[in-house]
């Protein structure tokens, strides 16, 4: 995992269950503009995998 390989990622193991966050609270800020400043597309792409394109075609 290339997050937790840098150092982005903490990772917690509960049983069969693994916990990630964020070794920096800062880094929510980032992704949080970084993901409201690239707006998604209005419709599905075509041959695109995500669930939210394979849903909506």
């Amino acid at each position: 995992m290339v997050l937790k390989e840098a150092g982005l990622l903490a990772e917690r193991k509960e049983g069969l269950f693994v916990f990630y966050s964020l070794t920096d609270p800062r880094l929510a800020a980032i992704l949080d503009s970084s993901l409201t400043a690239v707006p998604l597309p209005a419709a599905p792409m075509n041959g695109c995998a995500c669930p939210t394109c394979v849903r909506e075609t």
